[in-house]
C-alpha cells in the first residue's frame, strides 16, 4: 500500500483544461513533487482534479460503490447471470480470494483518496487567500471541497467496514486520517467516527456555501442549471473551468445532502431533527431557487431518453469510459440482470407505468443506466451523461425527509410527508395511492421506493444495513446476519503506512 500512495501521492500531472468537459478526462503521467506543485494556484487545480479522478476510478464510485459491488452485495442482481468476477461475490462469501480481490481495493483505494485530500488541505490551511485569483472565496471553496470529499470517503467505508448504528456495535473499527503523512492510526469506535464524519461535513458546508450559494451569478452560476452543473460552461463564472461543473465536484448541495445522510445513519438522539433541516435546506433549492427539477417524463420517454435523470443529481462520480467499463463485464452472456426484471411485479406491484420499471430495466433485465441507449444513439447525451454515476440525488433528500416526518407521531407532519413522497412518485411515473396510511403502513410504502430508486446505484445495501433489516429485492427477503461487514484487508499496510 505504501507504493500505492507514494506512487499517487505526488499527483499525477493534469493539464487545466482548456474545454470543461475534458477537465477529468486527461491521461498523463508526469509527477511532480509538492512543493513545485502548489506554488502555482493551477497546481491546486490540477491537485483536486486528481482526487475527482480517482473517486471516479472503477475500485470507487466508477463501479464497485455504484453499480458493481454494492449492489452486488445489495442483492439488487440475479445471482444466476452475474458476470464472473461478481458470480461469488452475491453467496457473501467475503474472505473467499475472488471476493477480496474485489473487495480489498475498496479500502486501498478509498484511503488513498483521503491521503490524497489531506495532503491538499495541509498545503491549503496556512495559504494566505491572496495567493488566489479569487482570493477568499477560492481558498474556502477548495478547502471545504477536500473536508468534505475526507469526510464523504470515510463514511463509505465505514458503511461496508464497520457494524450500523442499529446494532449498538463495540470496539474500534478503523481510522479517521486527517495528516499526511499518517505513521500511526489510532482506530476508533463507529461513534467517534461518524463524529469525526459530521465534524468534517459541518465545516465543509460553511465554507463552500460563500461560493455556491450565492446571489452573485459569477460564483453560482454553476450550480444553478443542470447544464451548468454538469457539462457546459457559463460566461459568468468567474474564475474560469476549474470553477464549473459543480455537480461533479463537492459542492453546497452534495455536502448538505451527504450530511443528512450522516445525521439519519448514526441516529442518535436529535440526529433525526438534524438530517431533516438540512435535508430541508436542499429541498429549498428545488423548490424556491429552482436549481433542480425532476426529469420529466417526456425526455424518459420519447424526447432524449436521460436514463441517468440527471437533473436531481446532487454529487456523481466522473468516469469517461464508464459505457465501456459497464460493457466489458458482460461476458459467455452474462451480466447484471436485474432480480425484478420484467415479468416481475413484486416490487413494482401495478405500478407498471413507474420508469423505474418502464424504462430503466431493460427487456433482458439489464439496467439501462448504464449501458448505451439502444433506443437512441445521441453522441452529445452519451458524452454528457454516460460518464456519470450517481452518488446522491434530491430524491433521497425526500426519502430523508419523508422518514423523520412520519416518525414523529403527529398527524400534520405525516400528512406533509405524504406530499413529498406523492411528489416524488408521480415525477417518477407513479401514482400510488398514500392518503389513508398510517405512519406505519407510509413507511413500508417508502422503503419500497427507496429500493426501486437506489436500484443499481448503490444505496439499497446501505438502506437495509441502517434499518438492520433483510434485504427486500422484489422476490423474497434476504437475511443479512452477519453479512453486514466486510472484512478489512488482512495487510496492516493498507492503512499504517498513510
Amino acid at each position: 500500500m505504501r507504493k500505492i500512495l507514494n506512487k499517487i501521492i505526488m499527483f499525477a500531472v493534469c493539464a487545466v483544461l482548456l474545454s470543461c468537459n475534458d477537465w477529468l478526462d486527461v491521461d498523463s503521467s508526469t509527477n511532480v513533487k509538492g512543493e513545485e506543485l502548489f506554488s502555482k494556484p493551477d497546481g491546486f487545480y490540477t491537485a483536486v482534479n486528481g482526487v475527482y479522478r480517482l473517486l471516479g476510478d472503477v475500485s470507487l464510485y466508477g463501479e464497485s460503490l455504484t453499480w458493481g459491488l454494492a449492489s452486488v452485495i445489495g442483492n439488487n442482481y440475479d445471482e444466476s447471470k452475474l458476470p464472473e468476477k461478481y458470480a461469488n461475490l452475491s453467496n457473501y462469501a467475503y474472505d473467499e480470494n475472488n471476493n477480496k480481490a474485489l473487495i480489498d481495493p475498496v479500502w486501498e483505494s478509498g484511503y488513498s483518496v483521503i491521503a490524497n485530500c489531506n495532503y491538499i488541505i495541509e498545503n491549503i490551511e496556512g495559504r494566505d487567500s491572496s495567493f488566489f485569483p479569487l482570493k477568499q472565496i477560492e481558498k474556502d471553496m477548495i478547502l471545504g471541497e477536500m473536508l468534505g470529499v475526507r469526510a464523504m470517503m470515510h463514511f463509505d467505508l465505514l458503511r461496508l467496514f464497520a457494524p450500523a448504528p442499529a446494532t449498538h456495535p463495540s470496539g474500534a473499527w478503523m481510522p479517521y486520517v486527517t495528516t499526511y503523512p499518517c505513521h500511526s492510526t489510532k482506530h476508533l469506535t463507529v461513534d467517534e467516527m461518524l463524529e469525526c464524519i459530521i465534524r468534517d461535513l459541518e465545516q465543509a458546508k460553511k465554507l463552500v456555501a460563500a461560493h455556491d450559494t450565492s446571489t452573485l451569478d459569477k460564483y453560482s452560476a454553476s450550480m444553478q442549471t443542470v447544464n451548468l452543473r454538469f457539462y457546459a460552461t457559463s460566461t459568468l463564472t468567474a474564475g474560469g473551468n476549474f470553477f464549473g461543473m459543480r455537480g461533479v465536484r463537492m459542492n453546497y448541495c452534495a455536502v448538505s445532502g451527504i450530511l443528512a445522510r450522516a445525521y439519519q445513519y448514526r441516529n442518535a438522539p436529535g440526529d433525526g431533527e438534524k438530517a431533516y433541516r438540512s435535508a430541508l435546506d436542499m429541498y429549498h433549492f428545488k423548490k424556491d431557487r429552482t436549481w433542480f427539477k425532476w426529469t420529466d417524463w417526456y425526455t424518459m420517454e420519447y424526447g432524449n431518453k436521460y436514463i441517468k435523470m440527471w437533473d436531481d443529481i446532487l454529487f456523481a462520480g466522473y468516469n469517461a469510459k464508464l459505457y465501456d467499463i459497464c460493457a466489458a463485464t458482460r461476458n459467455m452472456g452474462n451480466y447484471f440482470c436485474y432480480k425484478n426484471y420484467k415479468g416481475s411485479k413484486d416490487l413494482f406491484g401495478d405500478e407498471l407505468s413507474d420508469f423505474r420499471y418502464k424504462k430503466f430495466i431493460a427487456a433482458d433485465g439489464s439496467s439501462t443506466r448504464w449501458e448505451k441507449n439502444p433506443d437512441k444513439s445521441d453522441a452529445t447525451i452519451e458524452k454528457n451523461q454516460g460518464p456519470l454515476a450517481p452518488v446522491i440525488r434530491m430524491s433521497e433528500v425526500y426519502y430523508i425527509m419523508c422518514e423523520y416526518l412520519a416518525g414523529t407521531e403527529n398527524e400534520a407532519d405525516l400528512k406533509q410527508a405524504k406530499v413529498f413522497l406523492k411528489e416524488l412518485k408521480t415525477a417518477r411515473g407513479s401514482a400510488t395511492a398514500l392518503d389513508n396510511l398510517t405512519a406505519k403502513d407510509f413507511l413500508e410504502v417508502l422503503y419500497n421506493d427507496m429500493t426501486r430508486e437506489f436500484m443499481s446505484e448503490g444505496q439499497t445495501f446501505f438502506l437495509y444495513k441502517r434499518l438492520n433489516r433483510p434485504i427486500y429485492n422484489g422476490e423474497q427477503l434476504k437475511d443479512m446476519s452477519r453479512r453486514w461487514v466486510l472484512p478489512r484487508p488482512y495487510s496492516e499496510d493498507a492503512y499504517s503506512n498513510l
